[in-house]
């Protein structure tokens, strides 16, 4: 026989600072993975200034992942969600539309971020395209910072560790966290993206993937001591791990568990 899940019909009630402290603690609990494409190519690009009178690109980034779900619970759970997820991202809808940009955003769906506990998964097609996603969501940020954590395709990260200056960005002070995901090679098309963009990052279980692992980290380690014995800065507030990425409903089951670890 099923049984109704337990509710609580007086949170109405309760005093407001006590109410607000209880949205907050929800909050806490949603480390999103925002997955990021676009079918556009690097070549082309024009800039104009968005609402905080900083550059953009207009480029058209796409992403399936849904808006936290604290935005439409009620006017105070909204009200206390923008305090959270605080860098509203509005990335341009197609090339060539800069309509309603200056002094505005770039006139697509606006996504939340909130810049320390969410990681962006940029699954991008072109390795030049990485900065600029970059710098579009700074762009967006008033702090300036941008976004903590990072996540990119173990193919493509090698692909940007032959460009030196790029590969000291990364792994620098900018990212606090570096997420490389494993076997994602060929799903950067946006036409072949499920419509439901839930996504989750977890530690590799399958003896192959844990072998890439640690063969990646060594790997990793040796440009890092190469950099160093060239002059260069040290990596050291980067944290690097390797991942695998769940969708779906499967995603959704394990949506906090990997980056609450």
């Amino acid at each position: 026989m099923a049984t109704s899940p337990p509710s609580f019909t007086l949170f109405a009630s309760l005093p407001p600072e006590l109410r607000l402290k209880i949205w907050h603690l929800s909050f806490q609990q949603q480390a999103r993975v925002i997955e990021i494409r676009t079918d556009d190519l690097p070549d082309g690009i024009t800039y104009s200034l968005n609402v905080l009178g900083n550059e953009i690109s207009d480029i058209g980034w796409v992403t399936k992942c849904p808006a936290p779900s604290a935005l439409g619970v009620c006017g105070e759970c909204r009200t206390e969600a923008l305090k959270f997820w605080t860098l509203r991202f509005e990335p341009c809808t197609s090339r060539g539309d800069s309509s309603g940009r200056v002094g505005g955003g770039g006139g697509g769906p606006i996504i939340y971020i909130n810049p320390r506990r969410d990681t962006i998964y940029a699954n991008l097609k072109w390795n030049r395209l990485c900065p600029i996603l970059f710098n579009d969501i700074r762009a967006f940020d008033a702090t300036g910072r941008g976004v903590r954590s990072l996540a990119l395709a173990a193919m493509f990260f090698w692909a940007i560790c032959t460009r030196r200056l790029f590969r000291r960005r990364i792994l620098s002070a900018e990212f606090e966290r570096v997420t490389l995901v494993l076997g994602q090679a060929l799903e950067r098309d946006c036409s072949d993206w499920d419509d439901d963009g839930s996504c989750a990052l977890v530690p590799p279980v399958r003896d192959l993937d844990i072998r890439l692992a640690a063969k990646m980290a060594r790997k990793v380690r040796e440009i890092l001591d190469d950099d160093e014995k060239m002059g260069a800065e040290e990596h050291a507030r980067c944290f690097l791990r390797v991942a695998v990425i769940r969708r779906g409903e499967e995603a959704k089951a394990l949506y906090n568990g990997y980056y609450e670890q």
